[in-house]
């Protein structure tokens, strides 16, 4: 015809045969909606870019000006992606491309909200590396610490698991210490905190005002020694919350006494001269339950099934170790029974529970089987010679708060199988012998260096 025939070939779309990030710069990074170049297109298609490989969740599209185009990504959840792309045009739609581009988007870590000591739990202490807990960070954050307000000067690091973390510090200098903390990721590191946890490292300890006899009244002290993980940071702890609760008795012969431990009426005073620490008032019973002996000498005296089960165990307020029995003899020809070689068992009415490491609160909860190595002391009954010389650094005063008691020991008269018992009155004190029927209060000791 006069005006001819048009015709125009349109060949079937192919999908892209490259695909590259364009903006960020990296595979990483905190933009949403990030720009994809796709490469080998035709001008005039529709390319779209999808986030799975069957091409189904479309996440942006662009016409092409040329063999190539840029598109511009809806914005995007925090996640990791991997983008394909097909083309499209008047023709059809391509098949997804095998070539494929991946990307992690994030978000920048926020600095820690809260920071506070988990070991020692007071302001100061004799531990060169506390724990610190860090509060606000997330899950695979590298949250790092310092010792000083522009985060310089590092003092440790760990990797959270999650919205808390526990740091254990490197060893500090002596002296005041605030710390503050960073949190980073694989897309940036946050700002040093503006909260901050104060630990003051000590070496020695603190000076006190020492509490004279006479103005001693514990009724006012508050509890203490509850958490800590040493037998020093106890009365470090109980110092700084009691107003230094060290009891001067004779400074220049050494008779001082440091609170251990407080718990309701409970307290653990430690002798700083015989180095024995006493637990509080235990309850009432027998020396055969008290010191949990099963000898076949003593079986006369020793002979009720509540205190004496069947061999080789027997219950005892104090000793749960195993050992053999001591042979040294005292005045008198007493003979010391502080160990023998049964295995003894917790007392049922103390509700202990010695396997477990659950112990009486009068014993500051302490024992062998605690789960601070630092705190499996070896409780047992105090000798006749231990109470004495204890009982001269101001026992009486201090354990006893200045009131008359009868404790057992574990010295037994070998020839009337009678065991020492320590009392005391207002006009003097002194050791009796004792049927080993007979019903005492019972206190335990140990030894700390």
């Amino acid at each position: 015809s006069p005006e001819g025939i048009s015709y125009s070939y349109v060949p079937n779309p192919l999908p892209p045969t490259g695909l590259s990030i364009i903006s960020p710069s990296s595979h990483l990074g905190t933009v949403s909606t990030p720009i994809i170049k796709a490469t080998g297109v035709m001008k005039g298609e529709v390319v779209r870019i999808f986030s799975d490989s069957a091409c189904k969740f479309e996440v942006g599209s662009q016409v092409s000006d040329s063999s190539t185009v840029s598109v511009i990504l809806r914005p995007l959840p925090v996640g990791n992606y991997k983008f394909y792309a097909n083309s499209s045009n008047i023709m059809g739609t391509s098949a997804c491309s095998t070539v494929s581009v991946p990307f992690q988007l994030g978000s920048l870590p926020v600095s820690p909200s809260h920071l506070q000591r988990i070991y020692p739990t007071s302001i100061q202490g004799f531990i060169s590396r506390p724990e610190i807990l860090v509060s606000g960070v997330r899950k695979g954050d590298l949250v790092k610490l310092y010792r000083n307000l522009n985060c310089t000067e590092f003092v440790g690091e760990k990797i959270s698991a999650g919205e808390t973390v526990s740091v254990i510090l490197n060893p500090l200098v002596p002296g005041t210490h605030d710390i503050y903390a960073t949190s980073s990721n694989d897309f940036g590191i946050s700002p040093c905190s503006k909260v901050s946890v104060r630990y003051t490292y000590l070496t020695s300890y603190p000076p006190v005002t020492p509490l004279e006899l006479n103005s001693f009244y514990r009724a006012d002290f508050k509890s203490c020694g509850l958490d800590q993980k040493t037998i020093e940071d106890k009365m470090t702890n109980c110092s700084q919350l009691n107003n230094g609760s060290t009891v001067v008795v004779n400074q220049a012969e050494g008779k001082i006494w440091k609170l251990v431990f407080k718990s309701h009426s409970f307290e653990l005073w430690k002798d700083m001269k015989t180095k024995l620490v006493w637990s509080g008032d235990l309850g009432t019973g027998n020396w055969c339950e008290a010191q949990g002996d099963l000898n076949s000498d003593l079986n006369s005296q020793c002979w009720r099934s509540k205190f004496q089960p069947s061999s080789p165990v027997a219950e005892s307020f104090c000793q749960e170790d195993m050992a053999i029995k001591s042979s040294a003899s005292g005045e008198d020809g007493s003979l010391i029974f502080s160990l023998d070689t049964w295995k003894r068992v917790e007392s049922r009415s103390l509700n202990e529970s010695w396997a477990s490491g659950l112990y009486h609160e009068g014993k500051g909860f302490m024992g062998l089987s605690s789960t601070e190595s630092s705190l499996r002391v070896s409780w047992r009954l105090p000798r006749k010679d231990e109470i004495e010389a204890s009982f001269s650094n101001g026992l009486k005063e201090v354990v006893f708060n200045g009131k008359n008691s009868n404790i057992w020991s574990s010295t037994v008269n070998s020839m009337y199988r009678y065991s020492r018992r320590w009392y005391g009155d207002a006009s003097m004190e002194r050791t009796h012998y004792a049927e080993l029927g007979s019903l005492f209060s019972i206190r335990c000791i140990f030894f700390h260096p």
